[in-house]
């Protein structure tokens, strides 16, 4: 983003930046909800006592076959309509109260609940339902799911020596430039030799850097 802000600076100033980017600024900055509490309040969030760092039900919870969902849906239209689903509307009152007693007790609820039942049972349910609940997938059924299939994120790549290597795809797309796979790398020092030759290496020269181990 900041690059971005720099280019387009420059396009109509004329005018370059120097970007400073810090990792850790930026990990602070996301702090979006907790830091803007401390800020503006001086309040201190604690450990997993929070809606969203494990004070509530927000959570992963394991299936009947140990397969896991992932469960959020913290706006009460999302919790009410996981509830319903679950065919217990009693725990929407229970769901929204965010003291850590009636959050634990809503937790163990749904826990028992995706216990009882193998993921392929809740994954038929909440196909059809809006309510922030999703299997978590292997890797090999994400390479199969419709979406990534249709979007081509799993692609076969050409390999120097010959054949293919299927990776992860590019994830932006673009209307009129799409991205080419051409190959998947090379080997360490495959290029050396017409690298080094470009520049203006002899022969020799490039032989006698091998041979005092500078190049590989």
């Amino acid at each position: 983003m900041g690059i971005l802000a720099a280019v387009i600076h420059r396009d109509r100033t004329g005018q370059g930046q120097h970007v400073d980017v810090s990792l850790s600024d930026t990990v602070l900055s996301l702090n979006g909800i907790f830091g803007a509490g401390y800020a503006a309040c001086g309040v201190e969030p604690g450990y997993g006592s929070t809606p969203l760092n494990g004070g509530s039900f927000y959570d992963y919870y394991e299936t009947a076959d140990g397969r896991h969902l992932s469960v959020a849906g913290l706006e009460p239209r999302f919790f009410e309509a996981m509830v319903k689903a679950l065919g217990r509307p009693d725990l929407a009152a229970k769901g929204f109260g965010f003291d850590p007693e009636s959050q634990e007790a809503t937790r163990s609820e749904l826990a028992a609940i995706f216990k009882s039942e193998p993921l392929s049972h809740w994954r038929e349910i909440f196909e059809r339902v809006d309510a922030c609940v999703e299997p978590v997938l292997r890797l090999s059924e994400v390479a199969e799911h419709p979406h990534f299939r249709a979007r081509r994120m799993f692609v076969d790549v050409p390999r120097d020596e010959g054949g293919s290597q299927r990776q992860i795809g590019f994830p932006v797309k673009f209307s009129g430039t799409g991205a080419s796979y051409r190959f998947t790398g090379r080997a360490p020092g495959a290029d050396t030799d017409e690298v080094l030759g470009e520049i203006g290496y002899s022969a020799g020269e490039i032989e006698a850097l091998r041979s005092a181990k500078v190049v590989g």
